[in-house]
């Protein structure tokens, strides 16, 4: 027999993912609400927004978008609401449930073009985190009129996922919360072994299924169940490793560093030209109306909404194309670098200057810089020497009133505790800030700069 319409009516709302399948709504009001929501201009434009930002110039499989990593996020938010409550014997209500998985969606609603990298460039005047909130919450916002016309308070109970509370406030997060930011969050499930899967890395994995079988609530507290905490150990060291492997990767630094350099030096002819010229011709007025990119880059998270909405990086790299023909020596150099995939070069380590210290290394950036100027007396230096520092912690140690919350894995008592209390725990050995200095400069001048690192490094 074939299905009846209304039979057919009732089939869940499937979603094909290339990491958990088939993702699932059933069909009824959340699920229209959540179809609406993704339909928006506002939510689609993270189509064009690389979850990686350049990281395909490396591994080209990485081609994936914000948009397929909100999905799956959502996704596994509602798996780990509905796992943790049930392991506890907790009634979680429709409401809860609802905006965990909202929230999951549009944690990265406010990212801008190649995402971290140009948070970089514009420094603290730009958090997509922010963007998120005023997306969530202003008038202006479509998504916003979708969710207040669904339920009037649900701008603002989403909000209170993606901002923490004033530190010292001694003010708690609900355990649904940490789902959606945490050190054991649906956003880093979901792109770990997202951006894993889709740039060919087959050795960072952990088991994502058991994790999350493993929640509870304990003390409205996100627990694992202390038998799974090898998969806790498995997901920080594939972690750690993705930053080590791919992340990090020189490469991929070298390229996120000219793209740094492509936009701050177009930036800095518009800004540093009183007559205006430069700002009209590489952020060009359109319509009465001027360019959205240049607006991101002066207002920050200020921008007017129907500004940022019409940014993502196909709207840069046309921008780019225009650059490239600007008549200026060192923009159209690094936008040229850009489409031919040249990129700085890193300076290579002989054995003996591991142990270079950040001071070592700013000195020999100077060398470097001095080198440059001999060989390009014409060109500014900011563009094309990098010292690159990238940092980070793979885990945050647990300090009271201080910092992230631990990972907690439940206790022999029944209470939960911090994931390295136990001393034999993989996150002591990750809670040291990983730490990765580099030098990129010029292909043309990288051999007499390593000369003068290894001349420095024997005086030393």
């Amino acid at each position: 027999m074939t299905p009846s319409v209304t039979a057919l009516a009732h089939r869940p709302r499937v979603f094909r993912d290339p990491v958990h399948g088939d993702i699932t709504f059933p069909r009824g009001p959340f699920q229209r609400l959540l179809e609406q929501v993704i339909d928006t201009e506002q939510f689609q434009r993270l189509r064009g927004i690389r979850q990686t930002a350049v990281m395909n110039l490396v591994f080209h499989g990485a081609e994936h978008s914000r948009f397929a990593h909100s999905m799956g996020a959502a996704y596994v938010a509602g798996l780990m609401v509905d796992s943790a409550a049930e392991n506890s014997g907790l009634q979680v209500s429709v409401g809860q449930r609802e905006q965990t998985i909202l929230a999951a969606l549009l944690h990265d609603v406010g990212h801008g073009p190649f995402s971290h990298s140009l948070e970089e460039i514009i420094g603290p005047s730009f958090a997509h985190e922010k963007m998120s909130v005023r997306i969530l919450t202003s008038p202006e916002s479509e998504i916003h009129r979708l969710l207040r016309a669904y339920d009037s308070d649900l701008p603002e109970r989403l909000r209170a996922f993606i901002e923490y509370p004033t530190p010292g406030t001694g003010a708690r997060r609900p355990w649904t919360h940490a789902i959606v930011s945490s050190q054991l969050d649906a956003d880093r499930l979901d792109y770990l072994a997202r951006d894993a899967l889709m740039a060919g890395i087959r050795t960072h994995t952990f088991d994502l299924g058991r994790l999350v079988r493993s929640l509870v609530v304990i003390d409205d507290h996100l627990v694992v169940d202390a038998r799974a905490q090898d998969i806790v150990e498995a997901f920080l060291l594939a972690l750690d490793q993705m930053y080590g492997t791919a992340y990090y990767h020189k490469t991929v630094r070298a390229a996120s560093l000219l793209l740094e350099a492509t936009i701050r030096r177009a930036l800095d002819l518009a800004r540093d030209d009183s007559s205006g010229r430069w700002r009209d011709l590489l952020f060009p007025t359109r319509g009465g109306r001027r360019d959205s990119f240049y607006a991101l880059l002066m207002q920050g998270d200020a921008i007017a909404l129907d500004d940022f909405m019409r940014l993502d990086e196909s709207y840069v790299t046309c921008l780019f194309s225009e650059w490239r023909e600007s008549g200026d020596a060192t923009l159209s150099e690094l936008v040229t670098a850009q489409k031919t995939r040249r990129f700085p070069k890193m300076v290579r380590l002989p054995i003996e200057t591991k142990a270079f210290s950040p001071a070592d290394w700013k000195a020999a950036a100077g060398e470097a810089t001095a080198i440059f100027a001999r060989h390009f007396p014409d060109r500014d230096c900011r563009y094309y020497v990098h010292f690159d520092e990238p940092e980070r912690l793979s885990y945050k140690r647990y300090a009271p009133g201080v910092g992230a919350e631990p990972i907690r894995v439940t206790a022999a008592d029944g209470s939960a505790r911090p994931i390295e209390s136990d001393p034999r725990s993989i996150a002591n050995n990750l809670s040291t800030r990983l730490y990765v200095p580099r030098l990129f400069v010029p292909e043309k001048i990288r051999e007499e700069v390593e000369h003068e690192v290894r001349v420095r490094a024997t005086s030393c």
